[in-house]
This record gives structure tokens, C-alpha cells and sequence, in this order.
């Protein structure tokens, strides 16, 4: 009896086990990371809208989706979150990366504002006198106050309360706009899934 085709039989078959097992360990360990990936942007996303919420301002050095790794791999995703979570998790990505786009031109505009600003001061010519010239300036002389008028009439200051109001820029109400109306979701069932995923 030839044992040598059963032993090269029971090897194709061993080798193919194990290939099949590296295989499916691989995606697994891919699936692994790109869920820890995914679950990292989320959270830095939702700190950076969360500091807008209690600060009413965003740091322009810092971007809300700084890479898309979601956009990537998704489809290892989608047997283990129903279609309304894929959802979410989609939305969060496009609100940060439509919101990075605004303050990207915002940073545009704010940049021009100030070249123009600069470029107007350099056109303006200021003329200082020399140290060794007398500079007269006009004197205005007071007149004594006249004791038979009333105060308000006697050049004294009418006293006014003065307010201070904070003027909000035009991009906050954008702003406001889209994260109040945002549903935060790294607390959530979907996170909570993808938690269990990397914890496997």
C-alpha cells in the first residue's frame, strides 16, 4: 500500500486548514484595528464638536476628521451594525468633514482680512516732525463754570450707563446649526459594538 499519497494528501489538507485560518486571522486583526481606528476619530470628532458646545469656539489648527478611515473600511463592518448605526457613524464623517470645509474657508477669509488690513496700513504715509522742530499744538482754554446754570448745561459729562455687547461672528449660527442638531454617539450601542470588536 502507498502511504505516501495519503501522507501528501493529508498535508494538502493541513496546509490548506492553516492558510484558511491565517486568512480569516488576518481579516480579523484588520477588522480589529480598523475598529479601534474608527472608534479614536469618532471620539476626537466629538471632543473637538463637544469644546465648541461649552467654549462657543473652535481652535482652527485643528481639524474634526483629520483622515477617513471609516470611508475605508466599512465594509468590515456591516454584519455586525444594522444599517441605521452604518448611518450614524456615515453622518458623524460627513458633518466633520462639511464643518472642516467651512473652517477652512473661514481661516481663508480671516487670512485675507488681515493682508488687506496690513496692505492698507503700508499705503498710508505718516508724517512725524523732526526731533529739532517746535511742534504747536492749539490750546483750548476752559471757561469757568457759571454757577447759575444747572450741571447738565456746564460742559459736565451727561453720565451714561455703557453696555457691552459681545457681537457673534456670522459662522456661529452655521456652527450652531449643525452641532446642536448633531446626535453624539461614541456612548451609544453602535460604539459600544465596535468596542466589542476590538476587545475580541
Amino acid at each position: 500500500m502507498d502511504y505516501s499519497g495519503i501522507f501528501s494528501g493529508v498535508a494538502t489538507i493541513l496546509t490548506a486548514i492553516v492558510a484558511v485560518f491565517l486568512v480569516a486571522w488576518d481579516r480579523r486583526q484588520k477588522k480589529s484595528d480598523a475598529a479601534k481606528i474608527v472608534l479614536q476619530e469618532i471620539r476626537r470628532a466629538e471632543d473637538i464638536m463637544t469644546d465648541y458646545i461649552h467654549h462657543g469656539e473652535y481652535k482652527f489648527t485643528r481639524k474634526i476628521i483629520a483622515t477617513n478611515s471609516w470611508a475605508q473600511n466599512i465594509h468590515y463592518f456591516v454584519n455586525d451594525l444594522d444599517q441605521d448605526e452604518l448611518d450614524r457613524i456615515s453622518t458623524l464623517y460627513s458633518t466633520g468633514q462639511y464643518l472642516d470645509a467651512v473652517i477652512t474657508d473661514i481661516a481663508t477669509y480671516k487670512l485675507q482680512s488681515i493682508f488687506e488690513d496690513f496692505g492698507s496700513l503700508k499705503k498710508k504715509k505718516v508724517v512725524l516732525p523732526n526731533d529739532s522742530q517746535d511742534v504747536q499744538l492749539p490750546v483750548v482754554k476752559a471757561e469757568a463754570p457759571d454757577k447759575n446754570q444747572p450741571e447738565k448745561q456746564q460742559g459736565k459729562p451727561d453720565h451714561k450707563e455703557l453696555k457691552l455687547v459681545k457681537i457673534e461672528a456670522p459662522w456661529n449660527q452655521l456652527f450652531d446649526d449643525v452641532i446642536y442638531k448633531y446626535d453624539f454617539i461614541y456612548h451609544s450601542d453602535t460604539c459600544r459594538k465596535l468596542k466589542e470588536i476590538v476587545n475580541r
